[in-house]
């Protein structure tokens, strides 16, 4: 059975500012996407499709000339509509019901403060003003994702990367919110490092209530951890499916090709491939389907025309001419 949404975001698009007195540059392009109670999602895809801006674009963290429109709807609220200013509705909702774990930890902490402070100052008030109640809350935290309380009384400088990403997890946890977001969130890491903190997150998904949106460049990481995958092409979402459906029966050349790039361990050098050239510069106009220059099924329609998101199976969406063509049972 689906469970009942809490995130829902439809046709998000996002411009950024370019070069002082050039236009801006159209980052994101009609996204639509939900995230149930307790599920994870993930988001794919090269460097420079979009999928950081899409994510930092929920909670208000896009600089201050960058123009958004759509819908965001957290918990039925529309975060960009009604009265009150957009950047209030979206900074209220990242203090209190949405945590962010960004690519680098020292982003994220302040280097003169200890760890402890930092944490208690993302309590919420009524557990932040009673000191006895505070301490217990962030020792109970650092303890969630590892950690042990001694922790609390450092300095990031005092903590090895992994820890401090492990304490930037805690301190996005520290509001108690409904939805986490973490962009990258292993991306300094080593292997290792990377298993230990995915399994920390793993974890705090155990009992169901809280989710997740994990943005990555790491498509086999990404589907060992969430339950469904959107991957991402120059700004637009080009598959949208469960994980399953994504790793053995993916519709669109750029996920297959994401795929077959992936390495493992007992693989051959040989094995691995690469997807030949890079994605395009989002500040060009492309009139077709953006991946078409690189595309190994691209055809007629693929250079005049973007495809539309559509549907090919049960909860399966794909936006490609040549899967398109060959009807829903191909």
């Amino acid at each position: 059975m689906a469970s009942e949404t809490l995130l829902e975001v439809r046709d998000l698009n996002v411009w950024l500012p370019a070069a002082a007195g050039a236009p801006r540059v159209h980052i994101v392009r009609d996204v639509s996407f939900t995230v149930g109670r307790g599920e994870r999602l993930g988001v794919v895809g090269e460097s420079g499709c979009g999928k950081s801006t899409t994510l930092l674009s929920l909670v208000g963290l896009l600089p201050a000339r960058a123009a958004v429109s759509g819908s965001i709807r957290l918990d039925g609220v529309d975060l960009l509509g009604g009265a009150s200013p957009r950047g209030e509705r979206l900074a209220t909702a990242r203090g209190r019901d949405v945590g962010v774990v960004l690519q680098s930890s020292m982003n994220t902490l302040n280097p003169v403060y200890r760890v402890g402070r930092q944490m208690m100052e993302g309590l919420r008030p009524e557990v932040r003003t009673d000191a006895r109640r505070a301490r217990a809350r962030v020792h109970d935290l650092l303890e969630r994702v590892g950690l042990p309380p001694r922790v609390a009384r450092a300095y990031p400088h005092e903590l090895s990367g992994g820890m401090r990403q492990r304490v930037a997890i805690a301190l996005a946890l520290a509001p108690e919110p409904k939805l986490l977001l973490a962009d990258e969130p292993t991306t300094a890491l080593d292997t290792i490092v990377q298993a230990r903190v995915m399994e920390v997150l793993d974890s705090l998904c155990a009992d169901g209530q809280l989710s997740v949106i994990l943005v990555s460049h790491h498509l086999a990481l990404a589907a060992r951890f969430c339950d469904r995958l959107m991957v991402m092409y120059a700004g637009r979402a080009v598959e949208h499916a469960g994980r399953d459906t994504i790793s053995t029966r993916a519709g669109h050349p750029y996920t297959r090709l994401l795929l077959a790039a992936t390495a493992d361990i007992g693989m051959r050098k040989d094995d691995v491939v690469s997807i030949p050239g890079a994605p395009p510069s989002l500040a060009l106009a492309h009139e077709g389907c953006p991946f078409e220059p690189r595309c190994p099924e691209r055809f007629g329609d693929c250079a005049d025309r973007v495809p539309t998101l559509d549907q090919i199976g049960v909860d399966h969406h794909v936006g490609c001419f040549a899967r398109q063509t060959k009807g829903h049972l191909a």
